[in-house]
Order: C-alpha cells, then structure tokens, then sequence
C-alpha cells in the first residue's frame, strides 16, 4: 500500500505485517477485483480512531485477513 499525501492514514509493512508482493483482495469483506487503486484507497479510509478489516493474498496464495486502527501520520515531507 503506497502513502498519499494529504491522506489521513499513511500504511507501511512493518505497521501491518504486510509483505512485499501482497494484493489486496477484500475490504471489510466485499471483493475489491476490477476496482481501481484510488477507489480501494477510499473504501481504506475513514475517521481516525476506527478499525478496518482487509484480506490480501500473499506470494505463496494463501489468503490473510488483516486489521488496524486508523491513525493521523503526518507524511515526510
């Protein structure tokens, strides 16, 4: 997952456990194939404070669901 600025959320893969190569795959349970990368980013933010549920398919094929805590990180400029 790639940083956007003026977002306010900011995913990195030592905060998650995400692995180089990992797909997103679902949010919140729904299927995410076809959908473009800035329509997936939209259904990944929200309120600071909530939680949100993905799954991604990692390099080997197996299927993880993941979580975390919305948090406001100010981006490196």
């Amino acid at each position: 997952l790639i940083p956007c600025r003026g977002g306010s959320v900011l995913l990195r893969e030592f905060l998650l456990g995400l692995m180089r190569g990992d797909i997103v795959i679902e949010v919140d349970g729904e299927s995410v194939a076809g959908l473009s990368v800035s329509t997936i980013i939209n259904r990944l933010t929200g309120p600071e404070g909530t939680q949100q549920a993905f799954t991604v398919r990692h390099l080997d094929g197996s299927a993880e669901e993941l979580q975390f805590e919305r948090r406001a990180i100010t981006p490196p400029e």
